[in-house]
């Protein structure tokens, strides 16, 4: 598990060493996700030509509002169905929906919020910075931020298919297409293994005492 990162944004006082320190940290763990999820191939290394798009601070802070209202407006009308439906669920799926609300609001209010902040400093950048966030580094934080983006997404989808299904667990069918994918993860669904086959009895001892008894 990562460690837990510190809220950060523009508005935070923060000394210039411990933002340092902090940048740094930020940094190493760029270069460790770097190196556990290397990039897809670019445009140009696949035959396309690149649009010309600077994916700097203002550019990410587009992209990080247009995510947070996505998952609010959801967030919203999970809760609006849970008050309106709650007495229907069993305590397991209401615990799936709390549980998704609640990391849902938890990604928006720490680990966006903070990207938002690195957002605003490499806006606010400066030349002779010691550690300054560039518009790779922010590519490179924003793709650890949409994993979490991702999860809690499909978190909200099997939210709306239990709605969907009168909140009643789903079955194994309901899940899987004809794939064999999980259609709420995209991940394939392992089958349940089958029951190792029962070795036959021994007719042995039934012969001896047969020959026994003649």
């Amino acid at each position: 598990m990562r460690p837990e990162w510190k809220l950060f944004d523009s508005r935070t006082k923060i000394s210039p060493q411990a933002t340092a320190a902090k940048i740094k940290e930020l940094k190493e763990e760029l270069a460790r996700f770097k190196a556990e999820f290397p990039h897809p191939p670019t445009d140009t290394e696949v035959g396309h030509t690149p649009a010309k798009l600077e994916k700097d601070g203002h550019y990410f802070l587009k992209v990080v509002e247009e995510v947070v209202s996505s998952i609010e407006a959801e967030v919203l009308n999970t809760e609006q169905e849970l008050e309106l439906h709650g007495s229907e669920m069993t305590e397991e799926i209401r615990g799936k929906v709390l549980a998704a609300i609640g990391k849902a609001r938890l990604l928006v209010s720490q680990k966006i919020q903070q990207f938002r902040g690195l957002c605003h400093k490499n806006i606010a950048g400066s030349e002779g910075e010691e550690f300054p966030t560039t518009s790779e580094d922010l590519a490179g934080f924003w793709d650890m931020v949409s994993i979490q983006v991702d999860d809690i997404k499909n978190s909200l989808q099997e939210i709306a298919k239990l709605k969907a299904n009168g909140w009643k667990e789903l079955s194994w069918a309901d899940t899987v297409d004809g794939s064999g994918k999980n259609v709420m993860t995209g991940q394939a669904q392992k089958k349940p293994a089958p029951r190792p086959a029962r070795a036959a009895k021994s007719t042995k001892s039934n012969t001896l005492g047969s020959a026994r008894t003649v």
